[in-house]
């Protein structure tokens, strides 16, 4: 029996070096992975960046479109609003002028008598 032990035990101990060298092979495949691992998320972040980058560019150039449709819309509107005071005054002046010049005319007619 203590023949047996003391094989096990000896074939262990030859055993012994091939557990730790399978051991630090793990780590090192694992660090290589790791390292392949960061270098593919490194890629990906660099290929994601640029198309961000180009939306970006185009988002500001649209921005810059709309503030200057805005800024024409709203001289257009402006000047829509002028017009149409000016229009409410010209029928103003065509239709309750005569009507106040001859209100008025009445009125000293009256006054006259």
């Amino acid at each position: 029996m203590n023949r047996i032990r003391i094989i096990f035990g000896f074939l262990f101990f030859l055993l012994l070096p091939t557990f730790t060298s399978a051991q630090q092979a793990t780590k090192a495949d694992i660090q290589a992975l790791e390292l392949k691992m960061m270098t593919t998320i490194t890629e990906m972040d660099k290929g994601l960046t640029k198309p961000t980058a180009d939306i970006d560019k185009r988002l500001t150039r649209l921005e810059i479109k709309v503030e200057e449709m805005d800024k024409r819309l709203t001289a257009r509107i402006d000047l829509l609003f002028w017009a149409i005071g000016a229009l409410v005054a010209v029928v103003l002046a065509v239709i309750a002028l005569p009507q106040l010049l001859e209100y008025l005319q009445e009125k000293r007619t009256r006054a006259d008598f």
